[in-house]
């Protein structure tokens, strides 16, 4: 959990690996699995190995960036051309949700990233979640390789009025290797 629960600003991984992780949080960077108070303006995640590690990760950015005291809410997620192998494991870690979480980004761009998991039987594990209690995000996820994943792609969508009301849908992980992109205004 970085600074304090409190990371803000931006973040990069690139060419790193993350190896024999063994619980449930692998990396919250900005909170201790709750609501933020700051803004991670971008996030890049490019060429990194994620291997034989049980835990998800989960990138949170500030609900409302301009009432929080910052200049705009032009944040960004960006996961690229990664490669997360758990084939060293017997199975990941029984509170595993997803590999990747990121929320209340403005744009998320997922691409290239080759993946496998374990199916949880009657499971929602996933590759990939996203959501946002913004008005708009952008999203284009395309071109990654994912197997045993109950879901691909876990995207939070609610209504007009309140995203309180936000439900999850989900993209199989048989229709996962199809290129995925959405604008979303809720």
């Amino acid at each position: 959990y970085g600074a304090g629960n409190h990371f803000e600003g931006t973040l990069v991984f690139q060419n790193c690996i993350f190896q024999n992780y063994k619980d449930w949080m692998l990396a919250d960077p900005s909170t201790h699995s709750s609501t933020p108070t700051t803004q991670m303006k971008s996030v890049l995640i490019d060429q990194c190995l994620f291997k034989d590690n049980m835990g998800s990760m989960a990138f949170r950015n500030v609900q409302d960036p301009v009432a929080a005291g910052y200049a705009d809410d032009s944040s960004t997620f960006t996961m690229t051309n990664n490669k997360f192998d758990v084939s060293g494991l017997t199975d990941v870690h029984n509170l595993f949700w997803s590999a990747v979480e990121c929320n209340n980004f403005k744009t998320v761009r997922v691409n290239g990233n080759v993946a496998n998991c374990f199916q949880k039987l009657d499971g929602t594990r996933g590759f990939f979640q996203c959501w946002s209690r913004g008005p708009e995000m952008d999203i284009q996820i395309e071109n990654n390789q994912l197997s045993n994943y109950n879901i691909g792609y876990q995207i939070a969508m609610g209504d007009e009025q309140t995203a309180a009301n936000a439900s999850f849908k989900g993209c199989p992980t048989n229709n996962a290797d199809k290129y995925f992109i959405l604008s979303l205004i809720h």
